[in-house]
């Protein structure tokens, strides 16, 4: 059987943790990359197997790449801290690896659970990743989120899933709005991408629209229409922080020296 490693990230996990490292014990090692957390994620992973290093968090794409490049094992599986490998995805990686990975690397679903209930509409339920990978023809892009790994050579598909625990609570949820909006917002500052207030404004009814009706979210009940509209705040805020970055930059650069000492001093 093709050995695989396991590679999750980690920060202040304690919670999700046990959970995603007991549906992946089948696996031939386990490691996590913790970047300073302050409750109990790295003795957790420790006490349940897992060879645990700490980095300082410079991103998720440089992060995972460092996880990767960590593994004993040139077939990595990569999950994150919140998710879980359903015991028939698990066979099916198994099953794979024992009859020799005729690809670089798989695909397969990974569902949301929002809210205490499976997302079966709202475009959640059978979105495909791949996760799965041969670490000679491929790794994760270096972006500072929405990273994505990519191989050369030919990628498959698995039918069976992850279950995606993301939000512990509404909570929970917004932080993670402000984390990801903020890191998206200068990424694509980076990347050269310009809004404007009023596309900013429109974004926020076109997303809850696409994802609550075109693609069914009213079906999904309470937790559907939660799910799109804080999508759709997520959207909003992440073009709004972008303004902002383009509106400061603009102050910076186009105005007098005395003029910016002025508003310093203010």
């Amino acid at each position: 059987m093709t050995p695989i490693s396991v590679v999750i990230i980690t920060c202040n996990e304690a919670q999700a943790l046990p959970q995603t490292l007991r549906s992946v014990a089948w696996a031939n090692e386990i490691i996590v990359v913790d970047s300073g957390s302050t409750d109990a994620t790295v003795q957790l992973a420790a006490e349940m197997g897992a060879r645990v290093y700490n980095r300082p968090f410079d991103g998720y794409g440089n992060q995972k790449r460092y996880a990767v490049g960590l593994a004993s094992h040139d077939w990595v599986l990569s999950i994150d801290a919140d998710e879980v490998v359903s015991p028939e995805l698990a066979e099916e990686i198994q099953h794979t690896m024992q009859q020799g990975p005729c690809c670089q690397g798989y695909k397969f679903p990974i569902s949301l659970v929002y809210q205490g209930r499976l997302l079966r509409y709202s475009g959640e339920y059978n979105k495909r990743f791949l996760r799965l990978f041969d670490r000679r023809a491929g790794n994760y892009t270096m972006d500072d989120v929405h990273e994505k790994v990519v191989v050369a050579g030919k990628v498959g598909t698995l039918d069976n899933r992850i279950y995606h625990y993301s939000f512990e609570n509404i909570a929970d949820h917004f932080l993670k709005i402000d984390r990801y909006t903020t890191i998206s917002a200068h990424a694509m500052q980076h990347r050269g991408k310009q809004s404007s207030r009023m596309k900013a404004i429109f974004r926020f009814p076109l997303t809850f629209l696409r994802i609550y009706i075109l693609r069914l979210g009213i079906l999904d009940g309470y937790a559907g229409f939660l799910w799109a509209f804080y999508t759709s705040v997520y959207t909003l805020t992440k073009y709004t922080k972008l303004v902002e970055l383009q509106e400061k930059k603009s102050v910076t650069t186009t105005q007098p020296s005395y003029v910016l000492e002025t508003l310093v001093a203010q």
